[in-house]
């Protein structure tokens, strides 16, 4: 065997491609580390502050992904991707957690979420609803009994305001996003979500 070295050649990492079902892992976990980052400012999920730290860089390179996904994609791509039951929790959920109570301090009720024209099944899943109290914001599917406002929007809507491609404002002009109940309460209760107010 003269002429061929007895040991292997090792190529280096960065030579070989991640396996397929890696990178896909990887999108998901970026998805999931978006949708539960810290802060979730009137532009986007993550605000408008700069990031300040390897963490924080990550999330807006992840938010503006996000934010290019939702761009690029059409109401049926949205509803696919956005409808299922685990993904409706986390997105609710994010709302919940955007919460300032601080800057609504006397505000305590519910607010009620209907997807309106929305395949989402089973149907309980198209009301979701965020409890308000002092101390903060939960979320629950179902309808509540006695609303303080009731929001109704199609859910590729709601992903594109959650994303900061669409406006509130934009959407309740346009008759894309409807209100039931005081508008004071609305006006109130925007900033504590850090939106500024859609009215």
């Amino acid at each position: 065997m003269s002429g061929l070295s007895s040991r292997s050649t090792r190529l280096p990492a960065t030579a070989w491609p991640a396996p397929r079902r890696y990178r896909a892992r990887a999108g998901r976990e970026s998805l999931g580390a978006l949708l539960r980052a810290p802060g979730w400012g009137a532009r986007g999920p993550a605000g408008p502050a700069a990031a300040a730290g390897p963490y924080d860089r990550r999330v807006s390179r992840t938010r503006s992904a996000f934010q290019s996904f939702v761009r690029k994609s059409d109401d049926r791509r949205l509803e696919r991707t956005f409808g299922r039951r685990g993904m409706l929790r986390v997105v609710f959920g994010r709302v919940a957690r955007a919460y300032d109570p601080t800057k609504a301090p006397e505000a305590e009720g519910d607010l009620a979420f209907v997807l309106r024209d929305s395949a989402v099944e089973p149907a309980d899943q198209r009301v979701w609803t965020v409890h308000l109290a002092p101390t903060g914001a939960r979320v629950s599917a179902g309808a509540p009994p006695d609303p303080l406002v009731t929001i109704r929007a199609t859910l590729p809507d709601l992903v594109r305001m959650a994303a900061g491609e669409l406006s509130p404002g934009r959407a309740l002009l346009s008759g894309r996003l409807d209100l039931d109940g005081s508008l004071l309460v609305v006006m109130r209760l925007a900033p504590a979500f850090g939106m500024k107010s859609p009215l």
